[in-house]
């Protein structure tokens, strides 16, 4: 009798004598598909905590569904690790969701070579729900021919509190850490504090709390602190977004974040971008000092946003992709279903943002400037911009950029004596802003700039719309791709 199949029959026993108690010890065996069998078995227990040990092997499709409530799936030593599957682990079986998943622990367990989400939580629909995903690696041993693409821990319930902290994420080809169509109640909550994300490829971490038709109402805070995000050298795509609250894949807009203490390095399309729809959200004390830009290191599309006390990367100017956005930071009005129809437009405009205190120093950008042709010669560090003037699309309510408040004071690059301003103001829809303290020759609105300026910029703007286009295609081509394989 091999080796392998006596370890099998041990496991079995082991778990047959186990089942009736509150703790269950679960052994892997290294074989498919006895090791998805023994660990289905184990956690069918209402409450139960599952320990794991050793190597289980869940074959190119095999997955465990988790839906009986209460259970703790836990990692113990010498540790526990989960090779291969197809969403080795989630609580939807076949895309139908469950409510019985709720109250869901998964800890202190090692993920290689699987496909899809490796957890995929979602279905639950209770307020008293609690999920704690804590202190797993994940770790993708299929790049760069991982087919269909591996992403991490995509959190997807109807309501409850949820903790996703101090996991080490390696190599996800798409999204690391991702949230959609959250019903965050007042009393709940959304944590993700304390990840390492490595060698991501596209969208590292991702945050969304509705569903892309409607509007956001008020819901408990999301906070995402602490994560370190390290773009990956060789990923094919370059329009990645370090930190996202919305996206175009899965629809926009969050409200009440806190984004701190997050550091990112790597070269991006953009860093931390706040989609429509949202508010109040704070943005404050993230290093991007080692991320490099083509777009803006932190953009808002939002209202009452706090912008404060980050530091910010170099930003590439007149590169491959255009070069209207390489900024540091940009308020933008943008109505978002001229991308995805699905989407209603923002009414509100974007309003009552302030920018505060950010370190601007290691961007290497000039000032704003045109030459005698109207062209852009440099770019500054704040712009702000409707899509209106911009030429993507026809006036709407919610266009106008207004009413916000930048005082920025002394963090600009060092200039020389031919001092550009570094807050542009493009006009008509974007006016009546607040900004003080401008140290770098005072605002600048577009209108100042010269014949012909505003014409080339509107052109060079239409890269931008091209970009974000680009972008959204292939993410879409992505959730068709995944779609078909879930």
């Amino acid at each position: 009798m091999g080796r392998g199949r006596i370890l099998a029959i041990l496991a079995g026993l082991a778990l047959t004598a186990s089942l009736g108690a509150a703790q269950v010890t679960v052994v892997g065996t290294d074989s498919y598909p006895a090791d998805v069998n023994n660990v289905q078995a184990a956690v069918l227990v209402p409450g139960a905590t599952v320990l794991l040990s050793g190597v289980f092997n869940f074959g190119d499709s095999g997955q465990v569904v988790l839906a009986a409530p209460g259970v703790t799936l836990r990692g113990v030593f010498p540790g526990a690790t989960i090779k291969g599957g197809l969403n080795p682990l989630r609580t939807v079986p076949e895309g139908v969701p469950v409510s019985g998943a709720k109250n869901l622990t998964i800890r202190n367990i090692r993920f290689e070579g699987w496909g899809g989400y490796a957890i995929y939580h979602a279905g639950v629909q209770d307020e008293g729900n609690r999920t704690l995903i804590e202190g797993n690696t994940f770790v993708n041993t299929r790049w760069p021919e991982d087919d269909p693409p591996t992403l991490g821990v995509h959190y997807c319930t109807g309501g409850g509190k949820a903790v996703i902290r101090k996991n080490r994420l390696v190599g996800t080809s798409l999204f690391a850490i991702s949230t959609h169509d959250l019903t965050l109640h007042k009393d709940d909550f959304l944590l993700i504090e304390g990840n390492i994300i490595e060698d991501a490829h596209l969208d590292p971490l991702v945050v969304e709390v509705f569903g892309p038709a409607g509007g956001s109402p008020d819901h408990g805070p999301v906070i995402v602190r602490n994560n370190v995000i390290k773009i990956s050298s060789d990923t094919p795509n370059p329009f990645v977004w370090g930190i996202s609250l919305g996206t175009g894949y899965f629809g926009c807009a969050i409200n009440n974040a806190i984004v701190e203490d997050n550091v990112i390095t790597g070269r991006v399309c953009d860093g931390i971008v706040a989609l429509p729809f949202g508010h109040g959200r704070k943005i404050v004390h993230n290093d991007l000092s080692g991320m490099t830009s083509f777009e803006a290191q932190i953009y808002s599309m939002g209202r009452k946003d706090l912008i404060s006390g980050n530091k910010l990367g170099p930003v590439e100017t007149f590169c491959e992709y255009g070069n209207f956005f390489s900024t540091a930071i940009a308020l933008i009005a943008m109505e978002w279903s001229s991308f995805y129809p699905d989407t209603a437009p923002d009414t509100e405009p974007v309003t009552r943002n302030v920018l505060l205190a950010n370190d601007y120093r290691r961007t290497g950008l000039e000032g704003w400037a045109f030459d005698a042709n109207g062209d852009l010669a440099s770019m500054g560090c704040v712009f702000l911009l409707s899509g209106v003037d911009a030429g993507w699309m026809d006036w709407w309510p919610g266009c106008e950029v207004t009413g916000n408040l930048i005082w920025e004071i002394g963090r600009f690059p060092a200039q020389g004596a031919d001092r550009k301003p570094q807050v542009l103001e493009y006009p008509t829809h974007a006016h009546d802003n607040f900004i003080l303290g401008q140290s770098a020759g005072g605002h600048w609105r577009l209108a100042a700039a010269g014949p012909g300026a505003g014409s080339t910029a509107r052109r060079a703007a239409m890269t931008h719309r091209e970009i974000l286009a680009r972008k959204l295609d292939s993410l879409r081509q992505k959730k068709v791709e995944w779609e078909g394989r879930r």
